[in-house]
């Protein structure tokens, strides 16, 4: 275990939940029904949206968990959207619940001994906070930190663009960047930001398998300066055509399942 000290961690975040409240859209609404974790308070239906067999799985769960489901007018179902394209279902539900980072940090590295975070610093597109989460999801990432002053909360647009990966993943709220940063390192986790100007290329690290988390900061400015300063290394994703950089969300893509790929391949077996 790495041994740093960095005061003034300020771990805890003003209110206990990072939103989530209004969900859109059928793999939304369904993957909220699916997890069961949170009370749906209400869910509406339009009366003339197709029944998918996505829908239909929404009607079956929601009977299933005595939830009422509520058909209205398409008219009446947009003015209560959020989203341009709720898809002819919306939810309402108890906010998601954000976990103290100290907790999530112990209760992770106690379940298993290299977890994997993301830290989102300054992202405040709603898309991209959504898009990579669900790409969290997918790779493996135990749990997404979110910065109180300068990241997106989980809005509806960003639920929408999740697809349901808000509902399976933990969630921790910090106030800044460099202070959740400072409190991963002193708990012995390697803290490697995403920086198109580093010289040093992601895939050649050899700490991605080690209790890792990735930060990726804003489109327009990057990482806070002070979050990058305080970051283990600096790396960049190796470009092969002519581009310098990618959009957050997929450089999220390329990065996180580079670190899958590689802690799959040093897991212990057995």
């Amino acid at each position: 275990m790495k041994q740093q000290t960095h005061k003034n961690a300020g771990h805890k975040a003003r209110d206990s939940s990072v939103g989530g409240e209004q969900i859109e859209g059928h793999q939304a609404v369904l993957e909220l029904l699916r997890a069961g974790r949170r009370r749906v308070q209400r869910l509406m239906v339009a009366q003339d949206a197709p029944r998918s067999s996505v829908l239909r799985e929404i009607y079956s769960r929601a009977a299933a968990g005595d939830i009422a489901v509520a058909e209205v007018t398409k008219n009446e179902l947009l003015r209560q959207a959020k989203t341009q394209s709720p898809q002819g279902v919306i939810a309402t539900a108890e906010p998601i619940a954000a976990i103290p980072l100290v907790r999530l940090a112990k209760d992770s590295l106690e379940r298993k001994a290299a977890p994997f975070f993301v830290l989102l610093d300054s992202i405040s597109d709603p898309y991209n906070v959504g898009s990579i989460a669900r790409t969290a999801l997918a790779a493996g990432v135990d749990g997404v930190i979110l910065c109180e002053h300068e990241s997106s909360a989980i809005t509806p647009a960003a639920a929408k663009a999740a697809a349901g990966a808000i509902e399976h993943l933990s969630f921790a709220k910090v106030s800044r960047a460099p202070s959740a940063v400072g409190l991963l390192q002193e708990k012995g986790f390697w803290v490697v930001g995403l920086d198109a100007h580093s010289e040093i290329y992601l895939d050649d690290l050899e700490v991605l398998s080690m209790p890792l988390v990735l930060v990726f900061g804003s489109e327009g400015r990057g990482m806070s300066s002070l979050a990058k300063e305080r970051c283990d290394v600096l790396a960049a994703i190796k470009m092969y055509g002519q581009t310098e950089s990618l959009g957050v969300s997929a450089a999220a893509a390329v990065a996180c399942f580079s670190a899958a790929k590689v802690r799959a391949e040093t897991r212990p077996q057995g």
